[in-house]
């Protein structure tokens, strides 16, 4: 869960007016056997063939990791491969935060407004 914070306090603070270098967004992946699954679900986490977490934080318009966490054993090779899919993950998180802004700005009403029923 703590992506989905890391990206909504990004988002709050962007909405709020607050000036940032750019918006974060978060993903996480998992490696089950020796699938790597994004965001994997709670039961996935719980499974006896889980084997290692990687949650990443990452500013796109920096081409920046702000925070990298790994739970468990994997290889190098691996490792990277989880880093490279959270980044691609965290680009396109990225893309849909930026649009969600920008119509929030152009109805004039908070981004919050966006995600309510």
């Amino acid at each position: 869960y703590l992506g989905a914070a890391i990206t909504s306090v990004s988002l709050a603070l962007a909405d709020a007016g607050i000036e940032l270098y750019g918006l974060v967004a978060s993903t996480s992946v998992g490696l089950v056997r020796s699938e790597i699954l994004v965001d994997p679900s709670p039961s996935e986490y719980e499974s006896p063939d889980f084997k290692a977490s990687l949650l990443l934080a990452y500013m796109p318009s920096l081409s920046q990791i702000t925070y990298i966490d790994q739970d468990g054993t994997m290889d190098s090779k691996t490792a990277q491969e989880m880093v490279d899919l959270c980044c691609e993950s965290c680009q396109r998180l990225h893309s849909m935060m930026r649009e969600c802004l920008i119509k929030a700005a152009a109805g004039g009403k908070s981004s919050k407004a966006l995600f309510s029923p």
